[in-house]
């Protein structure tokens, strides 16, 4: 028997919508935000969910080793993210489906000062006057379909949060087939504390294990780590 391809949970305000997979969508989304006389609402689309990434990722603490540590940001949206990561020593591939979300992505200019606001612990920092931002390999394209090489990290922010549970697998089969062994999927959902165990399921489905704190990994499995914020 097939497994149903909707969630039994629904996330507040987020249900599936063809809309979120659809560029064009994004894309006036991306140009109403920017043509927003208050600054708020795009300040943080832009720098709102660093914080959060950057708390993750010290939460994770050392993560498993590559040379060098290769991450995909796996729709990256239009966030300072892919700059702050190359800035403190990750080797960083953003794709996204909507063009204009590269384009403005790839044309953010953020100062050294800015990057080390959002220090990640366990990395030393980056030596005095090292260009801020480095060389972020930018992709429109589909997670589930483009090119792409293997990596030691991989970040999801939000892109699945309105997927049907289909698009949940095919996405969570893809992301454990490009990591390397000891890799880790990072996901981070807003507003979809019911979907949390439904998700959780089909992350032992597809391979991974649970990232678990301070305790011994296995070099050859992939794990998870994830933060489910509501707000």
């Amino acid at each position: 028997m097939e497994p149903p391809d909707t969630f039994e949970g629904s996330p507040w305000g987020a249900q599936p919508t063809a809309d979120w997979n659809d560029p064009a969508y994004w894309a006036n989304q991306y140009r109403e935000l920017l043509a927003e006389a208050d600054p708020w609402e795009r300040d943080q689309t832009i720098d709102g969910d660093v914080s959060l990434l950057v708390w993750m990722l010290t939460a994770a603490g050392e993560l498993p080793l590559s040379s060098p540590q290769t991450l995909l940001d796996a729709g990256c949206g239009i966030a300072l993210i892919p700059h702050l990561l190359t800035f403190w020593g990750f080797q960083v591939t953003a794709i996204d489906l909507c063009p204009q979300a590269i384009e403005i992505g790839s044309h953010h200019q953020p100062t050294e000062e800015e990057l080390l606001t959002y220090p990640i612990y366990w990395t030393p920092r980056p030596p005095p006057g090292q260009p801020p931002g480095g060389p972020v390999a930018y992709r429109v394209g589909d997670w589930l379909t483009a090119d792409l090489p293997s990596f030691g990290v991989i970040c999801c922010r939000n892109s699945l949060r309105c997927a049907t549970k289909a698009n949940w697998r095919r996405s969570l089969l893809r992301f454990h087939d490009l990591l390397v062994p000891g890799g880790l999927l990072i996901l981070e959902t807003h507003n979809a504390l019911e979907l949390q165990e439904e998700v959780e399921v089909l992350l032992d489905e597809c391979g991974f294990a649970p990232w678990v704190a301070e305790t011994r990994r296995d070099s050859s499995a992939k794990y998870w780590i994830a933060l489910w914020p509501t707000g």
